[in-house]
């Protein structure tokens, strides 16, 4: 897992042994697998917390943010390639199988790409940027027209069925080159590939194998774009918020206004609350019912997947009903949304014995800033030039590391 905040750029990790089951937090034979009666209802008895991060019950259970060993910490870095470049080479984290856990822009600039604003946004498949922002007609071709020299997305679609891999990644990064390496200019001829991947990985194995699509960030650009662009528009910004406070959901303004997990989560189950007077106003509550049944259905695609328990029968459904109901609202497809839509299942295909995202959640990454600080503040010096700096900070990362074994 890899994530900036409270100033460090982090790299930790998570070491699960082969046949680990999650909720008995242990590893279990194949005949006591076997013997196991399954219970289909399994997923929804148990969530994901985002306080615990990313596990099922208890603070120390190795899936959890208290069970996460530090790789490398790095003072007052951007997220850049080359810098993530020079982490992953001094750590040698290659050396190892692995899979790697963060939000779509590290994930995007860990594969060598351009930001997820680039002509071609997704890590996972070569759907465009102007498709998912424009309506189609329909006959569910592109309205617009093709810039001289792009590719075509059938084309594209081609190749693993548009789902990109590591060899797919590898020529798309010769084609740059062999273009001229203008990242302006030729970026968007080669799929907005402009580097080399990090990851040594074999041409057949898929980006959403390695880098699996984050529960976290997914559900909160769902809720984040339904109720900014969806709802505030239609009852206005005041009254809108009035549903969150009623859940005492508190969007957050350090990234502009923005809900976080929990909130999230509070807001995707209770959307009848929409209806209330309070925040319709005069409002018809026939304006809101499109905003409310897309909530609804978000609702239970995280409740059949996003936990460490099994994966509900009933995914494939409701992942086709959320796609006909997020048409409803007529509003455009975040790269987040379009990965819920289009690739979740494709996701949950790499995780070991059907289980959910819960098994691959960021939010023990995402918590390790917060469970870090708690050790940082004991030796903290504010000024990274004073000699003692480096010093202070092994010792701090040694103690959070050495009581995370």
């Amino acid at each position: 897992m890899a994530d900036g905040g409270q100033g460090f750029l982090k790299i930790c990790g998570i070491f699960l042994p082969e046949n680990y089951h999650p909720e008995l937090d242990r590893v279990v034979t194949s005949e006591e697998k076997e013997a196991m009666e399954v219970d289909d209802n399994e997923h929804i008895k148990k969530r994901t917390l985002y306080k615990d991060g990313g596990t099922a019950s208890k603070a120390g259970k190795l899936t959890g943010v208290n069970r996460m060993i530090m790789f490398c910490i790095v003072p007052d870095v951007a997220e850049t390639y080359d810098n993530m470049k020079i982490l992953f080479d001094l750590i040698k984290i290659n050396n190892i199988p692995f899979k790697f856990i963060a939000d779509y822009k590290l994930i995007l600039i860990v594969n060598g790409m351009q930001t997820a604003s680039s002509t071609w946004p997704s890590p996972y498949c070569y759907v465009k940027l102007k498709t998912l922002r424009k309506t189609v007609d329909e006959n569910n071709e592109d309205e617009s027209v093709e810039s001289e020299g792009e590719v075509d997305n059938t084309e594209s679609d081609k190749l693993c069925n548009g789902q990109r891999t590591y060899g797919d990644l590898r020529r798309s990064y010769d084609k740059f080159l062999s273009l001229g390496g203008d990242r302006k200019k030729h970026g968007k001829l080669a799929e907005s590939v402009v580097n080399p991947s990090l990851f040594d990985e074999a041409d057949d194995v898929a980006v959403i194998d390695k880098c699996p699509a984050p529960e976290l960030h997914m559900q909160q650009g769902f809720t984040n774009h339904l109720f900014f662009k969806g709802l505030v528009p239609i009852v206005g910004r005041e009254r809108a918020l009035n549903w969150p406070l009623k859940l005492k959901a508190i969007p957050k303004s350090y990234h502009g206004d923005v809900f976080e997990g929990n909130a999230c989560r509070k807001m995707l189950k209770n959307p009848d609350l929409i209806n209330d007077p309070d925040v319709l106003g005069e409002i018809s509550p026939l304006a809101v019912q499109p905003i409310i049944m897309a909530f609804k259905g978000m609702n239970k695609v995280v409740n059949d997947c996003f936990s460490t328990g099994k994966v509900s029968k009933s995914l494939t459904d409701d992942v086709i009903e959320l796609n006909r109901l997020y048409k409803g609202t007529e509003l455009n497809e975040t790269l987040k949304i379009h990965v819920v839509l289009h690739h979740l299942e494709q996701c949950l295909s790499h995780i070991t014995d059907n289980r959910g995202l819960g098994m691959v959640s960021e939010q023990a990454g995402e918590s390790i800033h917060r469970v870090f600080l708690t050790y940082w503040n004991r030796y903290k010096i504010n000024v990274v030039s004073d000699p003692s700096y480096p010093e202070r900070l092994h010792r701090a990362v040694v103690e959070f590391s050495s009581r995370h074994v």
